[in-house]
């Protein structure tokens, strides 16, 4: 069995998820014991905190993105089972894959892994994820959404930005004939 080679930014990996795990899902408690749940007729209860731009709503998902998924059969536990599944495969390649594996991508790494199992979390206990951030365009109402959701999308820009972006480590090697590459 292959030996595990850690990334040497594991510290900031974990550091980040549990500190996007604690944030999501202290927020998602504070502000539905304050707000309320919202009532099984799918009333939101919310509070204007920029008028006319921002609010806080309490609202329940129980698809993926945008509510995707929303009518499948035990589409909550589904996409919980994800989550558990993405957590593993990051935290197995962080630990055992990562050791090229710089201070950027493991920051990101950190916010999807904790954005994944705050909302993992939700749709285990609850059965739903718990959403609050209402942002309302003049042109659009964005859907509601939680600290969980900005975190993978943060981390997903920032992997993606990091691999367009850096340079490339290794050398081109479709001109390399078997002494090296061509001149």
């Amino acid at each position: 069995m292959a030996r595990c080679n850690p990334s040497p930014h594991w510290r900031l990996f974990l550091a980040v998820a549990f500190l996007v795990v604690v944030l999501d899902l202290a927020t998602k408690e504070l502000v539905f014991y304050l707000l309320g749940e919202p009532d099984p007729y799918g009333r939101r209860s919310s509070v204007a905190v920029i008028e006319g731009f921002f609010y806080l709503t309490t609202s329940y998902n129980t698809g993926a993105l945008w509510g995707l998924g929303r009518a499948w059969p035990y589409a909550p536990y589904m996409f919980g089972a994800f989550s558990v599944v993405a957590a593993l495969a990051i935290s197995y390649w962080v630990f055992c894959r990562g050791s090229a594996l710089g201070a950027w991508p493991a920051l990101a790494l950190g916010l999807v892994l904790g954005g994944s199992l705050g909302n993992g979390f939700d749709r285990v206990v609850h059965g739903h994820v718990r959403d609050f951030l209402d942002v309302r365009l003049v042109v659009y109402d964005w859907p509601i959404f939680n600290l969980a959701d900005s975190a993978l999308v943060v981390g997903a820009l920032l992997l993606a930005a990091h691999a367009f972006l850096s340079p490339d480590d290794e050398p081109d090697r479709s001109q390399a004939g078997p002494s090296g590459p061509a001149r």
